[in-house]
């Protein structure tokens, strides 16, 4: 699975959390960025710059898989941002997946911190089991999807009452991004129904990924087809994907309308908030 991206997102949001995981103390007010060291012409993972100068800068770098040699290029970079920010105290952090990801490269096992993340977030969790992160990293690190299939709707809801406003978007993206490559097979509207207890979905940032991926889809069946069945594929994951598959019983009935009647009743579709607002069209028309 892709995570590189989604945890510069979630730490560059609040990278008050990454120390947390580490054990450090929080160098208080601080922002993360990706950084191009000149002398070496690489770009960390992460330098995170605390606002007071008189804490040191940190050198981040995620790694989920083995290398070899992630000490020594963590190292190569402290050296360089040190060298670039005129003498600035450093220092390193490794954020590994689990232990068979650390080669444990001596001497610098001594000089760079490393944070394994299924071991720092049981350990969070059986202090606080609704804190974000733990929340948040779920889809990536559940070992069950039978388990995880079952409390994603839970795992949601806690995570959209505990994060705060100002960064939510950014846990919920990461969320559901996560989510959907874990179950790469399913459909927008199966992955949809995992959210059931979620109402109306269709008005979060995730319930509209999942309803654009599913008029995606639509669209590419559509083109594919003619003009009239293409807009009736296209109604379909529209329709099943809005209502969480509550008008699974509805949806035959659209191979009986006209190519207007489909157009119509797409417009129409916009503005509906209830499956049963669905069912009363199709009566009418």
């Amino acid at each position: 699975m892709k995570t590189d991206r989604h945890l510069y997102a979630l730490f560059r949001a609040c990278p008050e959390y990454l120390f947390l995981l580490a054990g450090l103390p929080s160098p208080g007010p601080c922002k993360m960025e990706q950084v191009t060291i000149k002398a070496i012409s690489r770009t960390m993972d992460g330098l995170i710059t605390p606002r007071n100068p008189a804490k040191p800068l940190t050198v981040v770098e995620f790694q989920f898989q083995r290398e070899d040699g992630i000490y020594y290029r963590v190292v190569v970079e402290m050296v360089g941002v040190q060298r670039e920010r005129k003498g600035r105290r450093v220092q390193g952090l490794i954020l590994f997946r689990d232990r068979s990801c650390d080669p444990r490269t001596k001497p610098w096992t001594s000089v760079v911190q490393v944070v394994y993340l299924d071991e720092m977030l049981r350990e969070l969790e059986a202090r606080d089991a609704t804190h974000p992160l733990v929340l948040v990293f779920k889809p990536l690190l559940e070992r069950s999807e039978a388990v995880l299939e079952k409390q994603v709707a839970t795992h949601y809801k806690r995570l959209r009452s505990r994060v705060p406003r100002r960064y939510f978007q950014t846990f919920e993206e990461v969320f559901v991004d996560w989510l959907m490559q874990r179950f790469k097979t399913r459909t927008p509207q199966e992955i949809t129904a995992m959210f059931a207890e979620l109402t109306p979905i269709e008005k979060t940032v995730c319930g509209k990924e999942l309803i654009g991926i599913g008029l995606q889809r639509g669209l590419q069946r559509g083109r594919t087809a003619g003009r009239k069945d293409g807009q009736a594929e296209l109604l379909r994951e529209l329709i099943a994907v809005k209502f969480n598959g509550a008008a699974a019983r509805d949806i035959g009935k659209l191979a009986n309308l006209s190519s207007t009647q489909l157009r119509s009743l797409g417009i129409a579709l916009l503005k509906m908030k209830r499956a049963s607002e669905l069912k009363t069209w199709l009566a009418v028309h």
